[in-house]
């Protein structure tokens, strides 16, 4: 919203006043101009309205010394100086500058006002009110000055347009019965300080406009100035954005592999953060701002694995994934992948890498072959003349093989898994390599595991590490820590308590994927 800096205008020495205005945003752009400025350079209104203020100007001005102007109105809140300007015929001429400045969160707009040197008589030339009158007429916003009492006492061009009202509508009427949302006033009226807010405008035919409106004290004129901004169409563009979000979204979920259920595994899936709709076979683990909720009842369906699944994606896209499949009938393959940063552009490469994964892990199924043949994918998708969309992404893949009691596996660059046995030994899950789309190629590594006794796996992407604590070496000695002590536990109990290590994951700042694996010997 707007911020305008009225009561510098209003106090300017009306003596200093006389050459003309223009008002441009954040990148020096013009966005309204006064009758003045056009006839005394010989421009008219359409020729400078769009174009950059340095038009105005003669050559050594350059855009530099204009955004050095900018910069030093952002920060002490005006400019003062001589300057030299080109008219449309060639002539050249000098006036007194003063930059003032217009701020918002939605927007910078800075009032460059020009004495020439030679200036016209003081009869003729605008006065303090006729400047703001300028402004009222001119600005890409509504400037309302209001009584004390909250009485509407003038109302410029751009009031009428934003609000749909005619000037003899508005004066006199209180400020607030122009502001309703069906029939609450939502206006707070009389502010004890400056107050920014946002809400809806109904005009006189019927419409309503969504304007984000800033109310500021007037102290000498014991009133208030209210500045409206029509945010219409970025609501519209808001709203449009997180429908398209939305369907993403939910193409994304429905890439998630589908619970294996069967007398040799049996997965539970637990989202948080997740809008998805959950299959009744699922487990459903919701989250409140102080704790998280009760988990579901341990299912009781008699197996040699079960799988307990957490995915938190931090936004509406997620750029971490899983994939579990059945490779036969004694082997399984689980991998975790953490696309590079996260958002659209991180969702959209883990949704492609997703549709790979099936026929690359059942045809493959080696760990090393696995992450050999995503390397040569990520080539032929990012070529070398793409680095500036090239993505990379760290991968943990293993394969658990329950008729010979192992596991093999391969890590390219991700966290390192955790394997704790019942008498409470660690095994970290760390051979393998870089990253996939490093520019270094180094061959991968297979580790391998034999268990002959129940176990605990852990599987997690990096996002939890600074949930956990400030200090990722302190996270991982935590998860750790927490993943030997309750190795007893049954899986959802254990990720209950490993995720109460830290605050409450309700707007995590990461992608976030834990895999818990119970695997009986």
């Amino acid at each position: 919203m707007v911020k305008a800096n009225v009561q510098a205008i209003d106090q300017l020495d009306a003596e200093q006043l006389g050459s003309g205005m223009v008002i441009t945003d954040r990148q020096l752009s013009i966005v309204a101009v006064s009758e003045p400025t056009p006839r005394w350079l010989g421009f008219a209104k359409n020729e400078l309205v769009g174009r950059p203020v340095g038009v105005l100007f003669s050559a050594e001005w350059s855009a530099a010394l204009l955004d050095g102007i900018a910069e030093l109105v952002k920060k002490d809140g005006c400019w003062q100086g001589e300057a030299r300007h080109v008219a449309k015929s060639g002539k050249t001429y000098t006036s007194w500058m003063n930059v003032y400045r217009l701020s918002g969160s939605e927007g910078e707009w800075l009032v460059w006002h020009f004495v020439e040197q030679t200036a016209m008589p003081s009869a003729d030339r605008p006065t303090p009110s006729e400047l703001l009158e300028v402004i009222y007429d001119s600005a890409p916003f509504a400037v309302v000055p209001v009584a004390a009492d909250g009485t509407v006492q003038d109302w410029g061009l751009s009031a009428e347009r934003l609000f749909g009202r005619r000037k003899e509508e508005a004066v006199g009427r209180p400020i607030w019965s122009l502001f309703r949302c069906g029939s609450q006033t939502w206006l707070p009226f009389p502010p004890k300080e400056q107050r920014c807010g946002e809400g809806m405008v109904q005009r006189r035919d019927g419409t309503a406009a969504n304007v984000a409106y800033t109310v500021i004290p007037v102290l000498q004129a014991d009133g208030y100035i209210v500045l409206v901004q029509d945010e219409t169409k970025q609501k519209q563009k808001e709203a449009e954005r997180r429908r398209q979000v939305e369907l993403a979204k939910k193409i994304q979920q429905n890439l998630l592999t589908p619970l294996i259920q069967n007398e040799a595994v049996t997965m539970d899936a637990v989202y948080i953060g997740c809008n998805k709709e959950i299959p009744t076979s699922m487990s459903v683990f919701t989250l409140s701002p102080n704790k998280l909720a009760r988990w579901q009842e341990e299912r009781t369906m008699p197996c040699k694995t079960k799988l307990q699944l957490i995915y938190i994606p931090s936004d509406d896209l997620s750029g971490d994934i899983y994939a579990c499949y059945q490779i036969d009938l004694y082997r399984y393959g689980v991998i975790v992948i953490d696309v590079m940063g996260h958002g659209i552009s991180s969702a959209l490469v883990s949704m492609l890498l997703r549709s790979l994964l099936r026929g690359l892990i059942v045809r493959v199924i080696d760990p090393v072959s696995v992450a050999s043949e995503l390397e040569k994918h990520v080539q032929t998708l990012f070529p070398d003349g793409a680095n500036d969309i090239r993505h990379l992404f760290s991968m943990i893949y293993l394969v658990i093989d329950t008729k010979e009691r192992k596991i093999e596996y391969t890590n390219a660059g991700h966290p390192a898994g955790l394997l704790v046995f019942d008498d409470g030994s660690v095994h970290e899950l760390d051979k393998g390599g870089l990253a996939i789309g490093s520019p270094f190629s180094l061959p991968f590594e297979k580790g391998v595991i034999h268990y002959d006794r129940r176990a605990r796996l852990l599987l997690y992407t990096d996002g939890i590490l600074e949930e956990i604590d400030p200090s990722i070496l302190q996270s991982i000695e935590k998860i750790r820590l927490c993943t030997q002590m309750c190795r007893h536990l049954p899986d959802k109990r254990f990720l209950e308590r490993l995720i109460s290590q830290g605050p409450p994951l309700v707007s995590p700042s990461d992608d976030i994927c834990l895999l818990s694996i119970t695997v009986h010997g």
